[in-house]
Parts: structure tokens; sequence; C-alpha cells
């Protein structure tokens, strides 16, 4: 009978571990970024989180010819504006809703500099779906990066 118990002891531990594990999974990472035409590789983009917000910014840019470029796209009113774009924190106010959701944020495109509503799923642990949007989630465009180093 003491072993039964032990056993279901061990098992429940097990369990609750396991669900702990899937409940903690998150954004924070390193994320490499593809081209949407040609799925070259972009860029990497470091995110991390501050307080209930999460925020993102490219660390490394692939195309050795944009690697000292600056946002004279972006808007002169935004800080990010004549700044050189590797460094520069893309993602804003981003946050979680739920266990592989988070809504709310905001994305600079530097390319044109542009700023999009933004949400991300997280489809696996090492890959997640990035959306920028105007308006609702509809009008928009999503991106798969994937994962390369965890916090």
């Amino acid at each position: 009978m003491k072993n039964k118990i032990n056993f279901y002891i061990i098992i429940s531990a097990l369990i609750f571990c396991f669900a702990l594990n899937i409940s903690a999974q998150s954004i924070e990472g390193n994320w490499k970024t593809f081209d949407d035409k040609t799925y070259a590789e972009k860029s990497d983009v470091y995110i991390w989180k501050e307080g209930n917000e999460y925020y993102g910014k490219i660390i490394k840019i692939y195309d050795v010819n944009k690697q000292n470029s600056i946002c004279v796209e972006c808007d002169e009113d935004d800080m990010r504006y004549n700044k050189k774009i590797n460094g520069m924190t893309i993602l804003t106010q981003l946050q979680k809703k739920n266990k592989n959701f988070w809504d709310n944020g905001k994305i600079l495109d530097p390319e044109n500099g542009s700023v999009y509503n933004c949400s991300i799923k997280l489809i696996s642990e090492n890959e997640i779906e990035l959306r920028g949007y105007v308006g609702f989630s509809m009008l928009g465009r999503s991106q798969t990066w994937k994962r390369i180093t965890k916090p």
C-alpha cells in the first residue's frame, strides 16, 4: 500500500511540474526574423519583459549593406528618427493575455517608418507568429520568428 501511495505522489508531482512548465512558456529571449519575400535571415530580435509589458530590440542585422542603416523613414517626432536601426527598440507595450498570446503592443517597421498594432502567438517553444496590423487584426500581415535562445 505504501508503494502505491508513493507512486501516486511521484506521478502527481511530475504532472504538476509539467503543468508549471507549460504555463511558464515565454516569448522572452532571442528570435530570428526572416524576409517576407525571400525568407532569408533578416535580423535577430531580443525580447524582454519590464513590469507587465514586453519589449523587443534588433540586436543583429544579417544584410551587411544594412548593418549601419538609420531610420530615416521614421516619423520626425519619433525618438527613433535618424537613429541606428541595429540596437533599436522596435517592439513596445506588448501585454500577456493568456498562456500563449500577447497583445496590445506596437511594432515599428524601420524600413518604412510605420508603427503598427502588434500581437504575438506562441506556436511552439521555438516559434512565434507576430502579427502587425492597422485597426483590426484582420488588416495586417504575420511573420513567423524562430527562437535562437531563451533568457
